[in-house]
């Protein structure tokens, strides 16, 4: 029986999986680069409106009420495997602003659930950061994200981590957790400029892409509602995502993988 890789696409805060869904056309991207994709809902108190994620340092009623979200996650993936051939060596995680911040929480303490963590205009947590084992990173930033500057901008106002206090910080970070060389690879194209770091270990990938003149939105993609920012379309974060899951090398998967204290 032939295996596909997943990808866990992660919605925004308040939004829902249909919504995500919509918003990346990732359903077609998905079937092109023949590859599974679930976008599960967070929680709310209003059925499919107002859903958030517990990402540590964020956000809504989930964080408040101390939802076990990674947890959630790693148990999702293990069901699916069960149901569907899922290719376990090929699991990515994948998340837009909030859920971009899951994503990066999931790689900072379970590693072991996924193989690949992207994370699409979130700000990374300010909490312990400990992986266990190297991962594929890829990120994306907006020149233009009003929101990704003032979540930065509080972070050093409270002398939050460097990780946590921009773009750039997020990537060095992982790209020293990774084992990569000290230098990136920098492509300058229209509309976009992508930071690749090098000699990393296990063969893993680590990037960061900054869209130039993009705010709070899906590179590329579909407004999550009728007043959203419009994307940038110098980028599309959808195929750049699935382009990385190809080349990006698997891993041997820990089921559940061990969950680290956030001190």
């Amino acid at each position: 029986t032939r295996h596909y890789p997943l990808l866990v696409l992660l919605h925004g805060h308040g939004n829902n999986g249909a919504t995500i869904l919509h918003q990346t056309k990732m359903e077609a991207v998905a079937d092109r680069y023949h590859f599974i994709v679930a976008s599960p809902n967070g929680t709310g108190k209003f059925g499919r409106l107002g859903l958030t994620w517990n990402a540590g340092t964020c956000c809504g009623s989930a964080q408040a009420k101390h939802v076990d979200d990674e947890g959630f996650l790693a148990t999702l993936i293990d069901t699916l495997a069960a149901v569907l051939p899922v290719d376990r060596a090929r699991v990515t995680i994948a998340g837009f602003s909030a859920g971009g911040m899951l994503a990066l929480r999931v790689a900072c303490d379970r590693s072991g659930v996924a193989s690949i963590y992207v994370n699409v205009q979130g700000t990374m947590p300010d909490t312990t950061c400990r992986p266990s084992r190297p991962v594929s990173m890829l990120l994306f930033a907006g020149d233009d994200d009003e929101d990704m500057q003032e979540e930065h901008a509080e972070n050093r106002r409270h002398h939050g981590r460097a990780f946590s206090t921009s773009a750039m910080g997020t990537l060095r970070f992982w790209a020293r957790r990774n084992g990569c060389d000290s230098t990136f690879t920098v492509l300058r194209a229209e509309g976009h400029t992508d930071y690749r770091a090098t000699g990393c270990a296990a063969g893993t990938e680590t990037e960061l892409v900054t869209v130039h003149d993009h705010p709070h939105a899906w590179p590329g993609g579909h407004r999550s509602w009728w007043f959203a920012p419009k994307p940038s379309t110098s980028v599309d974060a959808s195929l750049t995502i699935a382009e990385f899951m190809a080349t990006a090398p698997a891993s041997t998967p820990i089921s559940g993988d061990v969950r680290r204290r956030q001190n």
